[in-house]
């Protein structure tokens, strides 16, 4: 898959999100609309597109007025884990099909 979500409905690739808040999913424009074999009722199917994005380790930075300073975290025995993801299928205007894919993040926890 392509990292970056290219949502179903986009008209190019400028769409593409490599994160996506999960406590507002439903609500953001890019995610709230749905690939064309969504459910028939027409609800929202977000949780049709789940996914696990594997992973050895993330960064996060903590800023200074100057300088920006990298931290990785990754499991004490270097092991991987996995991240919550959303993925959907585009379609560009030659026919060409991509799946992309997009990491679900929430607020920190006291270990972050």
């Amino acid at each position: 898959m392509r990292w970056g979500l290219i949502p179903s409905w986009a008209k190019d690739t400028s769409m593409a999100q490599i994160h996506a808040r999960s406590e507002t999913i439903l609500e953001e424009p890019a995610f709230k609309r749905t690939h064309p074999s969504a459910s028939a009722d027409g609800t929202d199917n977000a949780e049709r597109r789940r996914c696990l994005i594997p992973a050895d380790g993330f960064y996060e930075w903590r800023r200074s007025p100057n300088t920006k300073q990298p931290f990785h975290f990754g499991m004490k025995d270097d092991s991987l884990f996995a991240f919550a993801g959303i993925w959907d299928c585009w379609t560009s205007t030659e026919g060409q099909m991509v799946e992309s894919c997009a990491i679900l993040t929430t607020t920190p926890n006291e270990l972050l």
